[in-house]
């Protein structure tokens, strides 16, 4: 347990801080004050890795980026769509429907 305390950057950080505590807990009881300070210290360090790493996935996917995002690529799509039918898409218009009947005009009786 203590080689996954002493890594740089973990995989799982709630994992790790979740061992730490566990850790710094079993250190409070025995006693060890150099070891708690140690964890405390490393527990301080992932808590601002956690926001470090939070804010970047925040700004990394904003609404704002994908709203623009997608915009752009249905506009692309829409101008593709135009080219190849020939005619401008109207997304809200009526089509053409003819109602399909599904049972027959004439009942077949049996004698």
């Amino acid at each position: 347990m203590v080689e996954a305390i002493k890594r740089k950057k973990p995989i799982n950080i709630v994992r790790e801080k979740q061992e730490i505590l566990l850790a710094l807990e079993a250190a409070m009881l025995s006693k060890d004050n150099t070891l708690g300070s140690e964890l405390k210290k490393r527990l301080s360090d992932l808590e601002e890795l956690e926001a470090k790493e939070t804010a970047s996935r925040q700004s990394k996917y904003s609404l704002e980026q994908i709203n623009d995002r997608n915009k752009t690529h249905n506009m692309i799509t829409t101008k593709v769509q135009r080219k190849t039918s020939g005619s401008e898409l109207d997304p809200f218009s009526r089509r053409p429907t003819q109602p399909q009947i599904w049972m027959p005009s004439t009942p077949n009786i049996v004698p």
